[in-house]
């Protein structure tokens, strides 16, 4: 075993895994164990539109090739 992977094992294993038995976890409430996957997503799928939004002149073209497909298999 080298120093190298002894300081790696340290840094990498060891001393997280103190940390971790160092922090007291509580048990979440239902509503906010329900309430966190719902809101994480609503956030993220904002932040992807607003993403591509900011870039819509890259997109436009193939939104307005969807939507006219679209159109002309409603009239048809």
């Amino acid at each position: 075993m080298t120093f190298g992977f002894a300081a790696h094992v340290m840094f990498y294993g060891t001393l997280p895994a103190l940390v971790i038995t160092a922090i007291k976890i509580k048990p979440q409430g239902t509503i906010r164990t329900l309430a966190v996957p719902v809101v994480m997503f609503i956030l993220s799928f904002a932040l992807a539109a607003a993403l591509l939004m900011a870039d819509l002149k890259t997109y436009a073209s193939i939104l307005r090739l969807l939507t006219s497909r679209i159109r002309s298999r409603a009239l048809v």
